[in-house]
């Protein structure tokens, strides 16, 4: 049997003093797409930023290829956050850049890759969202769909590992949809 690409054990997640889950524990493969479905309130939003590393359990820890990701040095637990790719619900685009600029960020942070293969890859990026000719749009100039298309093609901009999404095709339109499914 193969071990599991993502382990979760033992998870207590809190809200200030309120408990959200208690011993939450679960396991996906490689290549497996796992969804979290739950009431408002109940912790979903709490797990998807524990598992990216953005916020501490208050108890368990988030297992990757059998290494733990709250248990790790600071700077190993930043190594394996570059190799996941994220989308929060709103997109968390940044206003202030282009599409392009969005979702080259990603690339110009985590890769050594030069300048115009950048350009390339987060064109690809944004043309397999349905975005090609939205390249120099600023984020508060495209509707909800084109921004949600726009942080997906940012979150899948290094190829990653894993791929964490909070609702991803919210407001997609069904051609969209189908990319992210697939």
């Amino acid at each position: 049997m193969t071990a599991p690409m993502i382990e979760v054990r033992h998870l207590v997640l809190t809200s200030g003093s309120r408990v959200l889950q208690r011993d939450l524990g679960f396991e996906a493969a490689r290549g497996q797409v796992l969804a979290i479905v739950g009431e408002e309130g109940s912790g979903k939003r709490a797990l998807l930023r524990t598992m990216i590393g953005l916020e501490q359990p208050a108890e368990g820890d988030v297992f990757y290829e059998g290494e733990a990701l709250w248990a790790a040095s600071e700077a190993d637990r930043r190594r394996r956050m570059a190799r996941f790719g994220s989308q929060l619900a709103g997109g968390a685009l940044l206003s202030t850049k282009t599409l392009l600029e969005n979702v080259s960020l990603p690339l110009e942070v985590h890769s050594h890759m030069r300048p115009g293969d950048i350009r390339s890859v987060a064109m690809l990026k944004l043309a397999l969202m349905g975005l090609a000719g939205y390249e120099s749009h600023f984020p508060g100039e495209v509707d909800e769909q084109n921004r949600i298309a726009a942080a997906l093609a940012r979150a899948t901009a290094l190829d990653p590992d894993v791929l964490f999404c909070e609702r991803p095709t919210a407001g997609l339109d069904s051609r969209a949809a189908l990319v992210v499914s697939d």
